[in-house]
């Protein structure tokens, strides 16, 4: 499955997955991406989060007016 096709096409404007693959996937169609920390993905310079407040307060920001210029589709 291409995920950052599918992404693309439902107009997904952040993306979290702990596969470095699916995040590098994803990011190729310029879409935000988070890779959740592992043991078995250290080795990246995707944007890194521990837990979901992590995510949370990104989300946050962007609903309190910072980057208000891109809308999000967030699906939880």
């Amino acid at each position: 499955m291409d995920k950052g096709k599918t992404c693309y096409e439902n107009k997904i404007d952040l993306f979290i997955d702990d596969s470095i693959n699916n995040c590098l996937n994803v990011l190729e169609y310029g879409i935000d991406t988070f890779i959740f920390d592992n043991i078995y993905n250290k080795n990246t310079k995707i944007k890194r989060v521990k837990n979901w407040l992590e995510i949370n307060k990104y989300i946050e920001r962007i609903n309190n007016g910072k980057n208000s210029n891109k809308r999000r589709n967030i699906r939880r």
